[in-house]
């Protein structure tokens, strides 16, 4: 069956080491399946794998790097141009990561016409040539070049029919002196712009960028009708310059950026977002969006910076009182992940607005006090918090933040039974109820149990 042995890495790296680092990869020392692929050091394992995939399409991974000084190896060239020349219309998918200094000369001269799935780590002339006149259906694309500018992508045609797309912007252009890197990072920047402009049938989109602290926010609009999911990994200067209509699923990691002053409350408009998750230290960003259809809401710290950094302001910014009532944020189900919960948090979080709307709390890696579960334990129609909720969710996957007190997993598990049972003699909504703690079975309690 050739259909199952199209998942080839082409591992053309010699073992290049400089001071403590090593430049090679496992598979030099024998594991030979990974990532559902079977890795290839020589010549003699490729022509096997070729052997046993005939012309099924291929998947394929070509890694071939080392000392920038140095050229390409006979082996290594050797091995590109076996999976080249009458087989690139076999190729399926690419993951293109190859010395960018280095000469391939011709090996790319035939029709990638079946190439649906490109991950460039290195930019390549003669590959681009052929990607440009040739991969008609071309509709996945990730792009992770370090070392040159985005701008020699700008012009690519498949821009205009990918539906996903992953773009890292980077900062760093090899020779560039200190003093360019601020022009650079215009450039870089500008060059993404571009390429985002010209993708009008993206459905998936993730954006990250290297090291924004330096830019600007974007100004030029970009639209995208068709857009269904979004990720912006430390790329909030784009944020303001998005409109997506159809957009549903938006997720937002700052990560190093300090432009949360430009952003004003309620200006960023996203009519059909149901699933949003902000992980930022920035209490502008959650308070500037305004998504009408909200169903679920994710928040939590920036990882980069850990939870000493948390603003409560961050927390409360979208349902604050003083804010238009027409505008809050009201999601029905609200995920905390690696937050604390001091009694004000808890207090603003689900007494203001979310005690109409909120159906479903769910804690990850939050230390969590005795004075929460108190709260809910709280029961009278005058003191009663979230009065409508119907499932309640406490799980450490990782373990609670070291420093913090915060109960344990024997008192915890029985407090939230207690809390079961309170509530379902008061006649209230809640209904399941989930306890995990690390290296603990989970727990579910619920009307049946």
């Amino acid at each position: 069956m050739p259909s199952i042995w199209g998942g080839i890495s082409l591992w053309g790296k010699e073992k290049h080491i400089t001071g403590s680092q090593e430049w090679y990869r496992p598979v030099l020392r024998g594991v030979r399946w990974e990532f559902g692929k079977e890795n290839c050091c020589n010549t003699k394992q490729l022509n096997q794998a070729l052997k046993r995939a005939r012309g099924a399409p291929l998947d394929l991974a070509i890694h071939c790097g080392g000392s920038r000084e140095a050229t390409i190896s006979d082996k290594a060239k050797g091995m590109i141009a076996m999976v080249a020349g009458e087989r690139l219309s076999q190729w399926r998918s690419l993951e293109f990561a190859v010395q960018d200094n280095w000469d391939l000369g011709d090996i790319f001269s035939g029709s990638l016409e079946g190439l649906m799935f490109l991950r460039l780590n290195s930019f390549h002339q003669d590959l681009y040539n052929c990607l440009c006149k040739t991969a008609r259906y071309l509709r996945n694309v990730e792009i992770c070049i370090r070392n040159q500018p985005l701008s020699k992508l700008a012009n690519a045609p498949w821009w205009r029919h990918i539906h996903r797309l992953l773009l890292e912007v980077p900062y760093r252009q090899a020779g560039l002196l200190p003093l360019d890197l601020m022009d650079a990072h215009q450039i870089q920047c500008g060059s993404a712009v571009d390429i985002l402009s010209n993708a009008v049938e993206l459905e998936d989109l993730i954006v990250q960028f290297e090291s924004p602290s330096a830019l600007a926010p974007v100004k030029k609009p970009i639209h995208f009708p068709r857009l269904k999911k979004l990720t912006l990994r430390a790329s909030i200067v784009l944020l303001g310059a998005l409109s997506a209509p159809l957009l549903t699923h938006l997720e937002i990691k700052t990560g190093g950026w300090h432009f949360g002053s430009t952003l004003k409350p309620n200006t960023i408009f996203f009519p059909a977002v149901t699933h949003l998750s902000v992980f930022s230290s920035e209490p502008a960003v959650l308070a500037s969006l305004h998504c009408p259809s909200l169903v679920q809401l994710c928040l939590g710290p920036d990882r980069g910076h850990g939870q000493m950094y948390i603003n409560d302001r961050m927390i409360i910014s979208a349902w604050n009182p003083d804010n238009d009532p027409e505008r809050l944020l009201k999601p029905s189900v609200l995920r905390i992940e690696n937050l604390a919960f001091t009694w004000t948090v808890l207090r603003d979080l689900l007494r203001l607005s979310l005690h109409d709307c909120l159906r479903e709390l769910i804690l990850v890696d939050s230390p969590l006090p005795k004075s929460f579960f108190k709260a809910l334990m709280a029961v009278s129609r005058s003191t009663v918090i979230c009065e409508d909720l119907e499932r309640l969710s406490v799980i450490y996957e990782s373990g609670p933040y070291t420093g913090e007190r915060t109960i344990g997993w024997s008192n915890g598990r029985e407090i939230l039974k207690s809390i079961l049972t309170l509530r379902r003699e008061q006649n209230m909504g809640l209904r399941k109820v989930i306890a995990q703690w690390p290296r603990q079975p989970r727990v579910e309690f619920s009307d049946d149990s």
